[in-house]
């Protein structure tokens, strides 16, 4: 199923609402974390560390 952007972000929101400490994240939710870390490693590369290009992210290069 297709959802348009507000509907998946309401899916989210709702997984989050639902679930316990113990169970795991969904695979959105975890998609989502996954790119606000990588935002934040290329934020602190550009602002405190080396040029991106020398940098990497949980093994990946970061461009």
């Amino acid at each position: 199923m297709n959802l348009n952007p507000s509907e998946k972000v309401q899916e989210i929101i709702n997984s989050i609402n639902k679930k316990s400490e113990s169970q795991v994240d969904s695979p959105e939710l975890r998609k989502l974390k996954g790119n606000i870390r990588r935002s934040e490693s290329y934020a602190a590369t550009e602002i405190y560390g080396p040029e991106r290009c020398q940098c990497s992210f949980l093994g990946s290069a970061i461009l």
